[in-house]
């Protein structure tokens, strides 16, 4: 659910999130710098075959957004809501940084692919934090 006016004014931090419902971003150039979509409300966002390597989408919205075809690769989708994404595949969130706290479709949750790269993740974040 996006935030109203008032609860982004309460929170500097707050302010700082995007609300960008049925977007379209399909592609960038190689030489602009990751995108950084933090807490952004991406629902029904159309991402098709948009370059996503390296973008920052922790705690997004992805909601009914179409991720088919699209580059994932290192991407963090630490704490994004991927749940109901049209066209995402396995080996794209296996590409991603994913974490527990990433919420998965059911099926893409269960796939072997996606269960190592979680546990790598989250294996190399616990060394990181000492």
């Amino acid at each position: 659910m996006p935030l109203g006016p008032a609860a982004r004014a309460a929170s500097p931090a707050l302010r700082k999130i995007a609300y960008l419902p049925g977007i379209e971003l399909q592609r960038r150039l190689p030489s602009e710098k990751p995108v950084a979509l933090t807490f952004a409300d991406l629902t029904g966002a159309n991402l098709g075959g948009a370059n996503l390597g390296g973008a920052n989408l922790g705690g997004a919205n992805l909601g009914g957004a179409n991720l088919g075809g699209a580059d994932l690769q290192r991407a963090n989708l630490g704490g994004a809501d991927l749940r109901r994404t049209k066209g995402l595949q396995a080996s794209q969130v296996a590409s991603a940084l994913v974490f527990s706290t990433t919420k998965l479709p059911s099926d893409l949750a269960r796939d072997p692919a996606v269960k190592a790269r979680i546990a790598e993740n989250e294996k190399k974040a616990a060394e990181a934090h000492g």
